[in-house]
C-alpha cells in the first residue's frame, strides 16, 4: 500500500475558482477592490517566498495587494504604529502578519543578533483589529472559534479540516490525535475537528507522558502533526497505525550536523507513504489551501467592512464561516 497524497493544489481551486467571479461582482456593485496588506520582517527567505505566493494569489483573483517589508531590527512600537496605519486606512479589509518574527536567540537561547528586538507576537497579531484580522489569529477570533459567534478561522486549520472533509467521512467515529497544542494550529485544530463531530480527540503536548502519546498515536485513524519544531519531534512511519491519514501543519527549522539549519516538516513523509492511506507532503501539502483560504477571508471582510460602512456602523457585522462544504470521496 502506498499512501495517496492529499496535495493542496488540487483542494484549493474549490475556493479560488468561485472566489474571483465573486470578488468581480463585489467590485462592479461596491466599487471596491478588496485589499490584503501583509507584514514581514526581516529577510528569512522562507518568510519571503510564503508572501510572495500570497501576492501572486491575490492578483489572480483580483485582489489589491500590498507588502510591507520592514528591517528585522524594527521595534515593537514601530510595528504597531504601522500595522495601525493600515487598519484605520478604510481602503484595507484584510491584514496579515507573517510569522515567526525575527528573535534575537535561536530556540536553544543563543545569541543570533543581540540588536533584533524580541517583539511579542501576540501583541502584534492583537494590533491587526478583529475586522481585519484574516489570518483568523486575533485573540477574539480565536476565542469565537466554534461558537455561533465564530467570525474568521484561522487559515491553516480551516484549510486542512476543508481536505478532511473531502477526504474522510464519519468523524465521529474515528480517533484522533493532535501533535501539538499552540494557538496557531494545534488547539484551533482541535475545536474544528470537535465542531465536526469527533467525539475520540487526545492532544499530545511536550507534557504527555512518551509512553502515553505513543500508544495514542499508534491507534488513531487520524493523525495531525502540528509542533514545527523538527530538533525535538517528528513522526515516522513506524508510530502511526496502517491505514492512518496523516496530516503534516507543522514547519520549523531543522539543525544540521554543519550547524546549518534546514527547513522542514513535523512528518517523515517517506516513512510514512507505505504504512499510511493518505497524507499531505512538505511541500505542496496544506500551505496551498492556507493562502486560498486567507484569500476567501479577505473577500469575507471586505464584504463586511463595505457593508457597515452603507449601514453607517464602525464595525462589521459577518455570517459565521465555515470551513467549506462537507463531502466525502
Amino acid at each position: 500500500m502506498t499512501a495517496i497524497l492529499l496535495k493542496g493544489a488540487n483542494y484549493a481551486p474549490s475556493l479560488l475558482e468561485p472566489l474571483k467571479p465573486k470578488v468581480e461582482e463585489f467590485k462592479t456593485r461596491s466599487g471596491v477592490t478588496p485589499k490584503l496588506v501583509v507584514f514581514l520582517l526581516g529577510d528569512s527567505s522562507a518568510s519571503m517566498d510564503y508572501v510572495s505566493r500570497k501576492g501572486v494569489a491575490a492578483k489572480a483573483v483580483g485582489m489589491d495587494y500590498e507588502l510591507v517589508h520592514l528591517s528585522k531590527y524594527t521595534t515593537q512600537k514601530e510595528l504597531l504604529d504601522c500595522i495601525g496605519h493600515y487598519r484605520d486606512d478604510p481602503k484595507v479589509h484584510g491584514i496579515l502578519v507573517q510569522l515567526p518574527l525575527p528573535r534575537s536567540k535561536d530556540k536553544n537561547g543563543k545569541i543570533i543578533d543581540a540588536k533584533i528586538p524580541d517583539i511579542d507576537e501576540s501583541v502584534a497579531l492583537a494590533a491587526v483589529g478583529v475586522d481585519k484580522d484574516v489570518d483568523g489569529l486575533h485573540p477574539d477570533n480565536l476565542a469565537k472559534l466554534g461558537t455561533p459567534q465564530q467570525s474568521f478561522i484561522p487559515c491553516t486549520p480551516r484549510g486542512a479540516m476543508i481536505m478532511l472533509e473531502k477526504t474522510m467521512s464519519d468523524f465521529d467515529k474515528k480517533k484522533v490525535v493532535i501533535i501539538g497544542r499552540g494557538p496557531t494550529a494545534g488547539a484551533p485544530m482541535a475545536t474544528l475537528l470537535k465542531s465536526h463531530g469527533v467525539r475520540d480527540l487526545r492532544v499530545v503536548s511536550s507534557q504527555t507522558p512518551r509512553e502515553e502519546s505513543d500508544a495514542w498515536i499508534k491507534e488513531a485513524d487520524l493523525v495531525i502533526a502540528a509542533v514545527g519544531k523538527p530538533d525535538i519531534f517528528r513522526l515516522t512511519g513506524n508510530q502511526i497505525k496502517p491505514g492512518a491519514v496523516v496530516i503534516d501543519i507543522g514547519i520549523g527549522d531543522k539543525t544540521l550536523p554543519d550547524g546549518t539549519t534546514k527547513k522542514m516538516s513535523d512528518v517523515d513523509t517517506q516513512s510514512c507513504l507505505k504504512i499510511a492511506s493518505a497524507i499531505t507532503p512538505y511541500p505542496g501539502g496544506v500551505g496551498p489551501m492556507t493562502v486560498a483560504c486567507l484569500l476567501d477571508n479577505t473577500y469575507q471582510a471586505a464584504v463586511a467592512i463595505e457593508k457597515a460602512k452603507q449601514q453607517g456602523g464602525g464595525h462589521s457585522q459577518r455570517k459565521p464561516v465555515t470551513t467549506g462544504p462537507a463531502r466525502s470521496i
